[in-house]
C-alpha cells in the first residue's frame, strides 16, 4: 500500500492520494481539499470543499462548507452528482449551537432541532426541541457539569446524584422515580466508605423490581493504576444467594496480564 500527502503553506492537507494495492491502479483515489482563509482573524483551516475522485477522475464524493465570521461552520453541503443537500447550523452569542436544519426530504420538509442553554454559565443544553415540537429537558449541577434530572419527550424522568468529588452516586429510572424508590443503581466506593487504599473497590447495587428485599450486587477490585484485578457478582445457585468470584488478575512490569 502507499499514500501521499500534499500540504498548503499553512500546513493543511490539500491533496491526499491512496494507491491501495500498488500492484493495481483500479483502487486508487485522490481527495482534493480547498480552504477559505481569514488571515487577520487567524482562521486558517476552514475547509471549503472536498472532492474525491477515482483513478479516471470520476467524481465519487463532494462536500462543501460555509462559515460564519468567527470561523464556525454554518452550512455543510453534500453533492450527489446532480443536487446538493444542505445542513444549516446557527449559533447563539456564546458560540453554542442554537439550531440545526437538516436537508430537505421528498416533501421539501427539513428536520430541525433547536437548543436552549442554561442561564448561569451558558454552556449546558437545558432543552432540545425538534421539528414537530417534541421537547426534552435537563437540569444540571453546574459545579460538576453533570445532569441531575433528565426528562425525555414523553415526560419520563431520570434522576442522578453524585459524591462531592464528582463520582456517580445514584441513578434512578422512570419507574423508580414514580414509585418513590431512592435508586435504580447505587454506586459505592472504597474511599467513600472509609476503606483502605490497599484495597480499592467499587460496588454497584441494582434495585430488584420483582423483590424489593433483594439487590443485584457487583463488586470490582482494582490496583493503584485503576486496572481491574478481580470481580465479584451476586448470583443464585441452586436456590442459594452467593457471590461468584473471578480469578485474580496480576500484571507484570509492562502492564501485561
Amino acid at each position: 500500500t502507499r499514500k501521499t500527502y500534499r500540504h498548503t503553506r499553512f500546513g493543511n492537507v490539500r491533496e491526499y492520494k491512496n494507491y491501495g494495492d500498488v500492484a493495481y491502479t483500479s483502487d486508487d483515489f485522490t481527495a482534493t481539499i480547498t480552504y477559505s482563509y481569514n488571515i487577520p482573524s487567524n482562521l486558517l483551516a476552514m475547509v471549503n470543499q472536498i472532492d474525491v475522485q477515482d483513478v479516471s477522475n470520476n467524481l465519487l464524493q463532494r462536500r462543501t462548507g460555509s462559515y460564519n465570521g468567527v470561523g464556525r461552520i454554518s452550512s455543510i453541503g453534500s453533492f450527489d452528482g446532480a443536487n446538493t443537500a444542505y445542513t444549516d447550523i446557527d449559533y447563539d452569542s456564546y458560540g453554542n449551537i442554537s439550531s440545526i436544519l437538516f436537508p430537505k426530504n421528498v416533501n421539501n420538509e427539513r428536520l430541525s432541532y433547536t437548543y436552549k442553554y442554561d442561564p448561569v454559565v451558558h454552556t449546558y443544553p437545558v432543552s432540545v426541541t425538534d421539528y414537530w415540537g417534541n421537547s426534552s429537558s435537563t437540569v444540571y449541577d453546574y459545579k460538576l457539569g453533570a445532569p441531575l434530572i433528565v426528562i425525555d419527550m414523553t415526560g419520563n424522568r431520570m434522576h442522578y446524584s453524585y459524591y462531592a468529588d464528582g463520582k456517580l452516586n445514584t441513578v434512578t429510572g422512570p419507574n423508580e422515580v414514580l414509585a418513590g424508590i431512592p435508586f435504580t443503581i447505587k454506586c459505592e466506593y472504597w474511599d467513600e466508605a472509609g476503606g483502605s487504599a490497599a484495597t480499592r473497590w467499587a460496588r454497584t447495587r441494582h434495585y430488584d423490581p420483582i423483590n424489593a428485599n433483594n439487590e443485584f450486587v457487583t463488586v470490582n477490585f482494582s490496583d493503584g493504576l485503576g486496572r481491574s484485578i478481580q470481580l465479584k457478582q451476586k448470583a443464585t445457585v441452586e436456590g442459594v444467594d452467593l457471590m461468584v468470584v473471578s480469578g485474580r488478575t496480576d500484571y507484570d512490569a509492562y502492564g501485561r496480564a
